[in-house]
């Protein structure tokens, strides 16, 4: 774990305890309790200590060191964005689009973020290096206090869907809850999720995977954790932006892989009597890839192997992972 907020990060000679910190132990007396949450950038740390690491603020703290978050205004309202990120062989899938999609937000939602893409890279590898991981779920989390950015960064271990999700598909109710379209927020990975937490929660009990959410118009916009593309003629159809979906990181991959491929693609407002005329349909986010869709509620698409057009975005897609 690293803590750093508004501060230098010094990776020569370790990282600094976090002022706020020192001074709470200062006016309690106990400013030598801070030392056991320094962690030595230069320090090979012993295996039984590899076990979980965080970035918070400036340090890199074991997560049973890890001090209380939860007293954060940004925290405790929801102010925050984050990206999630896959290191894949040791490398960060199209790192430098997420660090610029998560940047672009913080100019426009007034969140004062000093970490260059550079200096984030070297803190990931860091991170990574500490959990010894290669292939990890990566989290980059910001948050308000007093106008500025505080941070977190958390690498855990990462575990694909399994095989038959990615031959049979993945099953797909439609959400109850509606996306507002006119809220700028849409646009951006904000920590305020709790429509889509909802809706995710009541499809896993209807026994679904993932669910798909409508917008204020009945248009269908994305999934709570992915953007959604259906197939029908051998012509690819996503949600435009402008019905309310967010424009994923791996949504863009598939674009340009219909434009270079030479696959029509059209991007506009679909209702869900358009998806159930499907062909074929298929879900994407950074950690997921591209998974094919088996059902839509008690619309079917897969009857045994993948579909042909989705197998292809998903063999190129993985193409891409390696070469990169």
């Amino acid at each position: 774990m690293f803590i750093h907020s508004r501060r230098e990060f010094r990776t020569l000679k370790g990282a600094p305890a976090c002022p706020r910190l020192r001074r709470e132990a200062s006016r309690t007396g106990r400013d030598e309790q801070l030392s056991r949450f320094s962690i030595s950038l230069r320090e090979t740390a012993p295996p039984q200590a590899r076990r979980s690491f965080i970035f918070w603020n400036g340090e890199f703290l074991s997560s049973t060191e890890s001090p209380v978050l939860s007293l954060d205004s940004g925290l405790l309202r929801g102010s925050g964005l984050f990206e999630t990120m896959r290191a894949y062989q040791g490398n960060i899938i199209y790192f430098n689009q997420h660090i610029a999609r998560i940047s672009n937000s913080c100019k426009i939602l007034e969140l004062k973020f000093f970490y260059n893409t550079g200096k984030i890279q070297k803190i990931i590898n860091r991170l990574l290096g500490l959990n010894s991981l290669q292939d990890a779920n990566l989290r980059l989390t910001l948050w308000k206090t007093n106008g500025l950015a505080d941070i977190l960064l958390v690498a855990k271990k990462y575990k694909p869907l399994t095989l038959s999700k990615y031959k049979r598909g993945c099953s797909v109710g439609i959400a109850r809850l509606r996306q507002d379209e006119s809220s700028f927020l849409a646009q951006h990975k904000t920590t305020s999720r709790l429509i889509y937490e909802v809706n995710f929660d009541e499809a896993q009990k209807r026994g679904f995977d993932e669910a798909i959410m409508l917008n204020q118009h009945g248009l269908i916009t994305e999934g709570t954790r992915s953007n959604l593309f259906f197939i029908k003629k051998k012509t690819l159809f996503t949600p435009a932006l402008s019905c309310g979906c967010l424009n994923g990181i791996t949504r863009r991959v598939v674009c340009g892989m219909a434009v270079q491929y030479g696959i029509k693609l059209y991007e506009g407002k679909f209702t869900l009597e358009d998806l159930s005329a499907a062909d074929e349909a298929f879900l994407t986010n950074s950690l997921i890839g591209l998974v094919p869709v088996a059902c839509v509620e008690k619309k079917y698409f897969i009857k045994g192997a993948a579909p042909k057009t989705t197998g292809i975005f998903i063999r190129k897609y993985r193409d891409l992972l390696r070469r990169r």
